[in-house]
C-alpha cells in the first residue's frame, strides 16, 4: 500500500545545534510564483516529550526576505538540493526547538541562511537571503507581545505554502529532468500513466506542486482525486510525520468524516474500530508511494518542503478504483477532476492492453458510452434538434456540466450565457432539461460520429504475448543458425532495445487493422487486372507509344546537351548578378505609382489605348481571324519550316537545270514504259503469283484472326509486369556482370582454363576413343540391364535410412566404430606393433622358410603316409 525510500542519503546534526537541514541536492529550486496561505490551527502542533501550547493560542511564523514583491508574486531562493555531496544547509537559530514551544516569544529572534556555494559551479549557484522569524503570541482577547522596531515584519506572513505550481517545462526543466532519473512507474509522464492520457494539464495530478510547510503544519485525513496513486518526496531540511491506512476501511473513515468534518483522526478512534495504521517518519530525501485509494493524512515535524503529483497505473485495481470513484461523485454531485470517460476513449485509441481484466473494464466502459450517446442522440432527433458536428481541436480539454460538475462526453447541450459577450456554457442532459424540457435556446454539438465510436471500440483489442516454443538442444551446442546469447545488458550486432509498451522504434508505425491500410497504400488488383493508370510492359524490344531508347553510353538524345564543367556556362548563359546589381541592359523596378519611360497606365475599366480593340467573346474571332492550333499542331496543309540551310524530310535540293536527282531518269515517251516496268493487268486481272484479297470475314489459308483485346493466341503468354519476369526467365546483368556461374569468354585465340582445342576432323583428344558403331561395345563395356534388372553381383541400394545386410552407419565425426581404434600419428605405431623389417631381412629370432621339401637343421623328417604340417614362423605376420 504504502513504500516509504530514499531517494539519496542525509546527515544529522545534534538536537542542540537548533533545526537543522538534511541537504542532498544537485540543483537548487529556485521559486516565483502565486503563494496561497492557510491558517495553521495551534492545537495540531505535538511533539514527542513537548508540551502543548494552549487551544486559544496561535503559532504564527513571519518570514522576512530581502526581495520585493512584483505583481502579486515572490521571489526567493529555496536551499534544498539533491546532490550527492551531502552539502549542508544549516538554519542556525539560538535555543532548541522545545524552547520555542515553551512559550518564549523572544527566545529565537533571528535566522539566517548562510550562503550556499554549489560545489560544480559555485559563481552561478552562490545566493545569499537573511531574513528574521519572529515568535508570538495571540490570545482571545486581542493580546500580542510586544515587537522591537528592528523586528518589525516586512510583506505577508506566510503559514502553508500550498499547491504551488511547478509545471513550467522552461523554468523548472532542471528539476524535471531530475525526476526522470526516478523508475517509469513513478514518472510524472510515461507509456503506463493513465495521467498521460488526459490531453490537458491538471495542477497537482500529471504535474508537479510544491508545499512550503512550517512545523505545525496539517493536511487532513483524505483520498486522492479519484483514487489516483501519488508520489510525495521530502526536499527538507525538516522531517514530515505521515499516517495512512488502507483502501479496504475508506468506508469507517468516511462515517467519522460526516460525523466530525474535515478531520484529524484520532489514533484512539481507530484502533478501537479495528482500524490498523501504518505511522511512519520521511526524512529529507525520503520518496512515499501513496497506492490507489489509501486514506492518509500528513503533519510536519520541521521546516520542510515536499513535491509531489500523482500516478495513474495502467492495470485493472487502479482503473476499476478510479471508475467507481468517478461514478460515486457523479451521485454525490461532486465534480472528478479526471475525466474517466474520456480517458477511456484515449486509452483505447494510442494504447494496447494485454492484461484482461483491464481489457474488459475499458471495453466495458465504452459500451456504456456508446448506449448512453445514441440513445441520447435518438431522444434529440425526435425532438426536432439539430445536431451540428464540431472536431475536437488539439489539447481541447474535457467538458463538464456547469450546473452538477458531470463530465459530458461527445453531445454537448450549450446554452448562450451572454449573447453580447458571446459566452456559452455547457450542459448534462438533466440539467438542460430542468431548464427548458423542450430544449429551447439549446444548441447539440456532436465531437465524435458515431462511426468513429464504433471504429475504436472495433479495433481495441486484447494484444495477447504468445512465447515461440523453443526445441532443445545437447549442452554446449547450438541448433544451425543458433547463436550464443550476449552477456546481459547488451545485444546481438544489429539488434536494438524493444521500445517502452505503446511506443515505437523511430520511423515504425502501427500495424493498421485488418482490412485497413497505411495512408498511401492501395490493395494489389485482381490477377489479370492492373491499377487505374496503370499499363502492361510492352513486348521484349518494344517500347511504350512516346517512349524512346536510351541512347548509348556517351551519345545524348537529339536536342540535349551536356551539362558544362563546374563553373562554367552554356553558350548565350550568363552567371546571376551580386545582390543589388543587375545584368547589362537590365533595370530597376520604378518605385510605387511610377511608370518606365516609354511606359504608359493601363486604361480605366472598359476603356481601351488609342488604337486598340476590345476582345471578342469568348469562342469568336476577329473578323479573317483563325483559331491558333493547339501546342504542337499546325493549321491545316501547314508544316514546320526547317531550320536555315535544312530541308523538309523527303525534300531536296533541285538539281540545275537539265540535271536530275541521282536515281532519277528521264520519262519514257508515251507508250513506252521503263525496263523492268511492266502494264497494269486489266479489271479483274491480277499480275502473275499475285491472290486476291479475301472476302470480308474470311482469312488466306494459314491465316489466323488476331485474338479478342486482352486474350492470347494459343501457346502464347502475357508480357509480366514492369520489373517482372516470366517463371523460369533472369534479369540480365548490369553491364559488365555476369550471372552467378557464368564466366567472361576468353580473348579470340585464347581458351577458359582447363580448356583444349578441338583436335582436327578425323583426329582425337590424347586417351579419347572413337565411338564404337552402333549396337557394339568398348572392350571391357557391357549394356545396361533391362530396367528392374542387375548386374550380375549387383544389389539394389536399401531404402532410405536403411542399410545393407552386415553393412553399418558410419559414426558420427571424431568417433569409432566399437573395437576400432584411430590410426596413430605418422611414424608411430600402435602398442605391441613392430616395424616391417626391409626387404630381406628378418625380425630378430626369425629364419627363413626352408626350399620346399627340405627341412631346417634338427628337424625329424615326416612319417611316410603321414600329413606333412607346413612350416610355422614365430612372427605370424610375416
Amino acid at each position: 500500500m504504502i513504500s516509504s525510500m530514499r531517494y539519496c542519503s542525509s546527515t544529522t546534526t545534534p538536537a542542540s545545534e537548533g533545526l537543522l537541514a538534511r541537504a542532498q541536492s544537485s540543483h537548487n529550486w529556485s521559486l516565483r510564483t502565486w503563494m496561497c496561505f492557510m491558517d495553521c490551527s495551534r492545537q495540531c502542533l505535538e511533539r514527542e516529550g513537548t508540551a502543548r501550547v494552549s487551544g486559544s493560542e496561535t503559532l504564527t511564523v513571519r518570514a522576512t526576505f530581502q526581495d520585493t514583491w512584483i505583481m502579486g508574486t515572490m521571489d526567493f531562493t529555496f536551499f534544498t538540493s539533491f546532490h550527492s555531496n551531502r552539502s549542508r544547509a544549516s538554519w542556525y537559530c539560538g535555543p532548541t526547538f522545545q524552547a520555542m514551544l515553551l512559550h518564549q516569544p523572544t527566545a529565537c529572534t533571528q535566522w539566517t541562511v548562510p550562503a550556499l556555494i554549489h560545489t560544480r559551479s559555485p559563481g552561478r549557484w552562490m545566493k545569499r537571503y537573511t531574513g528574521m522569524l519572529e515568535l508570538y503570541r495571540s490570545s482571545s482577547t486581542g493580546h500580542q507581545d510586544p515587537v522591537s522596531p528592528e523586528q518589525k515584519p516586512v510583506g505577508k506572513i506566510i503559514k502553508f505554502g500550498t499547491n504551488i505550481d511547478l509545471s513550467d517545462p522552461k523554468r523548472w526543466k532542471l528539476q524535471l529532468q531530475e525526476l526522470m532519473k526516478l523508475p517509469s512507474f513513478m514518472r510524472v509522464a510515461s507509456s503506463n500513466n493513465m495521467l498521460s492520457y488526459v490531453g490537458q494539464t491538471i495542477l497537482g495530478m500529471n504535474s508537479v506542486q510544491l508545499y512550503m510547510k512550517v512545523p505545525g503544519s496539517r493536511t487532513p485525513g483524505h483520498q486522492e482525486n479519484n483514487n489516483f496513486c501519488s508520489v510525495n518526496i521530502n526536499i527538507g531540511p525538516g522531517d514530515c510525520e505521515w499516517f495512512a491506512v488502507h483502501e479496504n476501511y475508506w468506508h469507517s473513515i468516511n462515517s467519522f468524516c460526516e460525523k466530525h468534518g474535515v478531520w484529524w483522526p484520532v489514533l484512539e478512534d481507530l484502533y478501537s474500530s479495528n482500524i490498523p495504521v501504518y505511522r511512519f517518519i520521511q526524512r529529507p530525501g525520503d520518496l512515499v508511494w501513496i497506492n490507489a485509494g489509501t486514506v492518509h493524512w500528513v503533519q510536519a515535524v520541521g521546516w520542510c518542503n515536499n513535491i509531489a503529483w500523482n500516478v495513474g497505473p495502467l492495470n485493472a485495481y487502479q482503473y476499476q478504483l478510479a471508475l467507481e470513484r468517478f461514478e460515486w461523485n457523479e451521485v454525490k454531485k461532486v465534480k472528478s477532476i479526471v475525466p474517466m470517460i474520456h480517458v477511456s476513449w484515449n486509452v483505447a485509441r494510442t494504447v494496447k492492453v494485454s492484461d484482461p481484466d483491464t481489457y474488459k473494464m475499458i471495453k466495458h466502459c465504452l459500451l456504456q458510452s456508446m448506449k448512453h450517446i445514441q440513445v441520447l442522440r435518438d431522444q434529440l432527433l425526435e425532438a426536432g434538434k439539430n445536431i451540428s458536428h464540431q472536431a475536437r481541436v488539439k489539447d481541447e480539454p474535457a467538458y463538464y456540466c456547469n450546473e452538477c460538475d458531470v463530465e459530458v462526453f461527445d453531445l454537448l447541450l450549450v446554452t448562450s450565457e451572454n449573447s453580447s459577450r458571446k459566452s456559452y456554457v455547457v450542459h448534462c442532459e438533466d440539467c438542460a432539461r430542468a431548464k427548458s424540457p423542450s430544449l429551447a435556446g439549446v444548441v447539440v454539438l456532436e465531437q465524435y460520429r458515431m462511426e468513429e465510436l464504433m471504429k475504436t471500440y472495433d479495433t481495441f483489442t486484447l494484444v495477447s504475448i504468445a512465447q515461440p516454443r523453443r526445441v532443445t538442444c545437447t549442452r554446449g551446442h547450438l541448433h544451425p543458425g543458433q547463436r550464443l546469447s550476449p552477456p546481459k545488458g547488451h545485444l546481438h550486432p544489429g539488434q536494438r532495445l524493444s521500445p517502452p509498451k505503446g511506443h515505437l522504434h523511430p520511423g515504425q508505425c502501427l500495424s493498421p487493422p485488418k482490412g485497413h491500410l497505411h495512408p498511401g497504400q492501395r490493395l494489389s488488383p485482381p490477377k489479370g487486372h492492373l491499377h487505374p493508370g496503370q499499363r502492361l510492359s510492352p513486348p521484349k524490344g518494344h517500347l511504350h507509344p512516346g517512349q524512346r531508347l536510351s541512347p548509348p553510353k556517351g551519345h545524348l538524345h537529339p536536342g540535349q546537351r551536356l551539362s558544362p564543367p563546374k563553373g562554367h556556362l552554356h553558350p548565350g548563359q550568363r552567371l546571376s548578378p551580386p545582390k543589388g546589381h543587375l545584368h547589362p541592359g537590365q533595370r530597376l523596378s520604378p518605385p510605387k505609382g511610377h511608370l518606365h519611360p516609354g511606359q504608359r497606365l493601363s486604361p480605366p475599366k472598359g476603356h481601351l489605348h488609342p488604337g486598340q480593340r476590345l476582345s471578342p467573346p469568348k469562342g469568336h474571332l476577329h473578323p479573317g481571324q483563325r483559331l491558333s492550333p493547339p501546342k504542337g499542331h499546325l493549321h491545316p496543309g501547314q508544316r514546320l519550316s526547317p531550320p536555315k540551310g535544312h530541308l523538309h524530310p523527303g525534300q531536296r535540293l533541285s538539281p540545275p537545270k537539265g540535271h536530275l536527282h541521282p536515281g532519277q531518269r528521264l520519262s519514257p515517251p508515251k507508250g513506252h514504259l521503263h525496263p523492268g516496268q511492266r502494264l497494269s493487268p486489266p479489271k479483274g486481272h491480277l499480275h502473275p503469283g499475285q491472290r486476291l484479297s479475301p472476302p470480308k470475314g474470311h482469312l488466306h489459308p494459314g491465316q489466323r484472326l488476331s485474338p479478342p483485346k486482352g486474350h492470347l493466341h494459343p501457346g502464347q503468354r502475357l508480357s509480366p509486369p514492369k520489373g517482372h519476369l516470366h517463371p523460369g526467365q533472369r534479369l540480365s546483368p548490369p553491364k559488365g556482370h555476369l550471372h552467378p556461374g557464368q564466366r567472361l569468354s576468353p580473348p579470340k585465340g585464347h581458351l577458359h582454363p582447363g580448356q583444349r582445342l578441338s583436335p582436327p576432323k578425323g583426329h582425337l583428344h590424347p586417351g579419347q576413343r572413337l565411338s564404337p558403331p552402333k549396337g557394339h561395345l568398348h572392350p571391357g563395356q557391357r549394356l545396361s540391364p533391362p530396367k528392374g534388372h542387375l548386374h550380375p553381383g549387383q544389389r539394389l541400394s536399401p531404402p532410405k535410412g536403411h542399410l545393407h545386410p552386415g553393412q553399418r552407419l558410419s559414426p558420427p565425426k571424431g568417433h569409432l566404430h566399437p573395437g576400432q581404434r584411430l590410426s596413430p600419428p605418422k611414424g608411430h605405431l600402435h602398442p605391441g606393433q613392430r616395424l616391417s623389417p626391409p626387404k630381406g631381412h628378418l625380425h630378430p629370432g626369425q629364419r627363413l622358410s626352408p626350399p620346399k621339401g627340405h627341412l631346417h637343421p634338427g628337424s625329424a623328417p615326416p612319417l611316410q603316409g603321414a600329413y606333412i604340417m607346413p612350416s610355422i614362423s614365430h612372427n605370424q605376420n610375416s
